[in-house]
């Protein structure tokens, strides 16, 4: 499995039934969203302006 179909398996399997524990059913534009900002990184970005 590609490293791209590894973290997706991984943000389906573990990430989305946390999410959705805490706020519910995800639409599928969140889901998208999701999937976009893990992928992404982001965090990596912002962590030095928190």
């Amino acid at each position: 499995m590609s490293t791209l179909g590894s973290i997706l398996g991984t943000i389906q399997r573990q990430l989305f039934p946390a999410l959705e524990e805490e706020i519910g059913p995800l639409s599928q534009h969140e889901e998208k969203f999701v999937k976009v900002v893990e992928v992404a990184e982001v965090e990596r970005s912002i962590v030095p302006y928190l």
